[in-house]
């Protein structure tokens, strides 16, 4: 979670509220079953389910709209997840679920053993986090890092737990956007230690709050952070 103070450039027309949304999983280490055995095609059950963000302490709702907004996350056709017994991987494709939550992935237990590792997306790299698009009341679902371990077989489902933190904005005002840009603060307290770009183009801000949803690494921002909107003529808003 980013906690800490809170240092935000704020300009005229614009109001923003910074929520959390954290991520519930089940243990960890749920008992699935009989051991597997290198080889065996096994399906397994995972997933990710509506979520809940929390409100940072001391932040108000605006124009009456609540920030804790929920947003649901599905399964999509093609996607993957990677299955690690020890150091040994294996790409599982869903192979039903799609449009939903819950979604059955199929693949060939890499080694013998009892327990797993799982994550998704498969091939991940923070360095996807710095420039991410803009989506309307939610967010890229690859951004999101998540991952389980898991002991015995495909007994029972799973739960995958999210790696990172989710930052929601709410913005109003009479600007067409081209970009949000969140900056942690410097041991200074001045913005640029590291920051993450969304690109917004041709969204236009109105009266009524508009959400925006950025993945961030998490920890603690003890100098607090600095957000710019910015117009597509670079201009800030």
């Amino acid at each position: 979670m980013v906690n800490g103070k809170r240092y935000i450039v704020m300009k005229k027309y614009l109001l923003c509220v910074i929520v959390t949304i954290l991520f519930v999983a089940c243990d960890s280490t749920n008992d699935l079953g009989t051991p597997f055995t290198k080889g065996q095609e096994v399906t397994l059950t995972a997933v990710i389910g509506e979520q809940q963000p929390q409100m940072l302490p001391g932040m108000q709702r605006v124009s009456g709209v609540d920030a804790r907004e929920k947003i649901n996350l599905v399964w999509d056709n093609g996607d993957k997840i990677l299955v690690k017994v020890d150091d040994h991987p294996a790409e599982f494709t869903l192979s039903g679920g799609a449009g939903t939550g819950e979604g059955t992935f199929t693949g060939i237990m890499p080694a013998d053993g009892n327990s797993f590792h799982v994550e998704y997306p498969i091939n991940y790299s923070d360095d996807v986090l710095k420039v991410q698009q803009y989506v309307p009341n939610g967010f890229g679902k690859g951004l999101m890092k998540m991952s389980t371990n898991q002991a015995g077989t495909m007994d029972n489902g799973f739960t995958l737990s999210a790696d990172k933190a989710l930052l929601g904005l709410q913005l109003t005002g009479n600007r067409e956007i081209g970009k949000i840009v969140l900056s942690r603060n410097n041991a200074e307290g001045k913005a640029g230690d590291e920051s993450y770009t969304l690109l917004c183009p041709n969204v236009v801000l109105t009266a009524e709050p508009t959400l925006f949803y950025i993945v961030v690494l998490p920890g603690t921002w003890a100098n607090g952070f600095t957000v710019e909107v910015i117009a597509n003529d670079n201009s800030v808003v």
